[in-house]
């Protein structure tokens, strides 16, 4: 008697423990198919292009040589009131701070994105319109403009080594991770309660699954610049003759592009 209620309680032990373990993978599975679905994931790449900005021209200045005529836009960022007083304070230029307590705003001279990317980066974009006013053939090079403060100058970028892409922090990507940590951690919770001390398989949906799709987000974003044929190098001008695109510069230290004004050498 003793030994068949043994036998039949080790029987359904094991029948426990199968359905226990088939349970285990099912809701592996559920967690996977949720997780997948639940969880966002942002692009780690992103294609941006240059544009050329059709209402530049409202903040163009023009410069006057003997057979030629420049018009320029120096690309500058959006100024907040007193956002250059601060930038003075905080670099502990008390007596100039004052000079730069404006308290109206100062909106931005470009739409494109990419722009904004690149003067983040220390990289100063120009708009340029050229035209021969003279009489006789003009060879006009990259080479012969320059972007200066009056006390700092900055040659102008070579084409070929201007960067092809440039990184950038991806806010995008830290609230979706902050979403996705949610997830995680309301799964995880739901797995200790329903889930009985067992161990698990080492592999599994889930597991195959987090490899194909992480549930984190690289929060650092690489944009891919297509510049198109916009970028100046160097072009040939008949008289009358008029060609436009773009010139950059590197700065080492960009307080405010609008104080930069774009010369040239003949």
């Amino acid at each position: 008697m003793d030994f068949r209620s043994k036998t039949g309680f080790k029987c359904l032990r094991e029948n426990f423990t199968i359905m226990n373990h088939s349970l285990t993978i099912k809701l592996l599975v559920c967690i996977s198919i949720i997780l997948n679905s639940g969880c966002i994931h942002t692009n780690t790449y992103e294609v941006k292009k240059v544009e050329l900005e059709k209402g530049s021209n409202t903040f163009a200045k023009t410069l006057f040589y003997k057979n030629l005529q420049i018009k320029n836009t120096v690309y500058s960022e959006g100024k907040f009131p007193l956002a250059d007083f601060f930038d003075k304070l905080m670099a502990g230029e008390f007596n100039e701070s004052i000079k730069y307590a404006n308290l109206n705003f100062k909106p931005s001279n470009i739409k494109n994105e990419l722009m904004h990317d690149l003067l983040s980066s220390g990289i100063v974009p120009v708009h340029v319109s050229i035209k021969n006013t003279g009489d006789k053939e003009i060879i006009v090079s990259h080479k012969q403009f320059y972007l200066t403060s009056g006390t700092d100058s900055s040659e102008t970028f070579s084409p070929a080594y201007l960067p092809n892409e440039i990184k950038k922090f991806s806010p995008a990507a830290v609230a979706a991770n902050v979403f996705n940590f949610t997830i995680v951690l309301t799964l995880t919770f739901m797995i200790a309660l329903l889930l009985s001390p067992l161990s698990l398989p080492p592999s599994g949906p889930a597991n195959s699954s987090k490899k194909s799709n992480p549930v984190f987000n690289d929060t650092e974003k690489t944009v891919r610049i297509d510049y198109k044929n916009y970028i100046v190098n160097e072009v040939v001008l008949k008289p009358d003759e008029e060609a436009y695109g773009l010139l950059f510069f590197s700065l080492k230290r960009i307080e405010s592009t609008r104080e930069y004004y774009l010369e040239y050498k003949e």
